[in-house]
């Protein structure tokens, strides 16, 4: 038999509705309201394994509270190796939770708590409580959100091209009196079709 240690959480039994106690050792999920992180930030981490390490963001779990930031909280998966792919141990970046990372403050480097401070234009920009530097968002940020236009690639469309035009417009009456005509005709042929009865089903011998 395994021996139950008191640190164990009990579970209420089926049918019976939990004690007060185990109401409060039910944690319940609270997302966060406001966010002053997004994906692309330099962040700290201020506990955990990585304290004092940097990274950037590459995602943002909102509905769990956790970023994934690059070379933070790594955590090795096995991979099974298949004809393409030789499989191994491959350290992977797990989630962190939001309240182990600071954004990074620009003017000197260092971790710095976040809050958002109205322009005169009436825009919010994220501002930093120790130095009141304004905390710029990434480029691609506003580029995902449509916030902001990013600078041109060899692969984007010139706008003289957009401009151009490169196809003839139909005219549209001489096309619908073609498809009136052909009607007509196709009904007129129907009126004038001669109706052939088709012949009795021929009685078999044995009937």
């Amino acid at each position: 038999r395994q021996r139950k240690n008191g640190n164990e959480k009990k579970m209420p039994a089926p049918g019976k509705p939990p004690t007060r106690v185990q109401k409060i050792r039910q944690k319940q999920f609270v997302p966060l309201q406001t966010w002053r992180l997004v994906k692309g930030d330099e962040v700290f981490v201020n506990a955990g394994k990585d304290k004092g390490k940097t990274g950037t963001i590459l995602k943002v779990l909102r509905n769990k509270n956790r970023c994934l930031v690059k070379g933070i909280n790594l955590a090795k998966r096995h991979i099974r190796s298949t004809q393409e792919f030789k499989g191994g141990i491959f350290a992977k970046e797990a989630p962190i939770a939001v309240s182990n990372l600071n954004l990074i403050d620009p003017t000197d480097g260092k971790p710095c708590k976040a809050g958002i401070r109205f322009q005169e234009d009436g825009s919010k920009v994220r501002v930093s409580h120790r130095t009141g530097t304004i905390l710029t968002k990434p480029i691609s940020t506003y580029v995902s959100r449509g916030l902001g236009v990013r600078p041109p690639g060899p692969k984007d469309t010139h706008p003289d091209a957009v401009s151009k035009q490169t196809f003839t417009p139909i005219d549209l009456t001489s096309l619908f009196n073609t498809f009136k005509e052909m009607s007509i005709a196709r009904a007129s042929k129907k009126r004038n079709a001669v109706h052939v009865p088709r012949a009795p089903p021929m009685l078999s011998i044995l009937d």
